[in-house]
């Protein structure tokens, strides 16, 4: 089986193919093909891939290591809009973050004496809607040197719910 992917899989448009035969450590397959992509075009030819193997006499239990897709929200930023107001994918990025990792908003000392630290964010259902993330606050530099203002995201960004993969593996910590 390895020999007829190792000689197939390379027809596929600037696939790099290593066939595992050998056991990794724990509950693997027997049998366990590596897909890399920089994009989540990966999820496409993985899917051939897994149609391609499950037609092979014999092959049992044949699956993909991504565990199906979640929920997410899609924030596509006009850059051209942005960029004319002086706006940069940095500053966007930076306006995200409090709202969805947290900023650290000090410490508590708890009822039992304990030390806490604080971290202030948004609920888990104000980072689930489209409409809430429009509504971010984004600073905005005053012409001329003026006074910043503020303006939400939804007026130079399209936020959309979307489906992203529920796992992404990063082979040796690496992207």
């Amino acid at each position: 089986m390895g020999e007829i992917l190792r000689n197939e899989m390379p027809q596929v448009g600037g696939a790099q193919v290593s066939v595992f035969t050998s056991g990794f450590g724990g509950a693997r397959k027997q049998i366990q093909l590596e897909l890399r992509a920089r994009t989540h075009s990966c999820r496409k030819i993985a899917d051939s891939v897994l149609a391609l193997v499950k037609k092979v006499p014999g092959a049992v239990d044949a699956g993909l290591s991504t565990k199906g897709k979640k929920p997410e929200l899609e924030i596509q930023l006009n850059r051209e809009l942005a960029g004319s107001m002086g706006i940069t994918i940095s500053q966007v990025a930076q306006a995200l973050r409090p709202a969805f990792a947290g900023v650290d908003a000090g410490d508590w000392v708890d009822p039992a004496g304990e030390n806490r630290k604080v971290r202030v964010r948004l609920s888990p259902e104000s980072r689930r809607r489209a409409t809430d993330i429009e509504q971010l606050p984004l600073a905005v530099g005053g012409q001329n040197g003026g006074p910043q203002r503020m303006m939400p995201l939804g007026q130079i960004a399209t936020i959309r719910p979307s489906l992203g993969p529920a796992v992404i593996s990063h082979l040796d910590a690496r992207t």
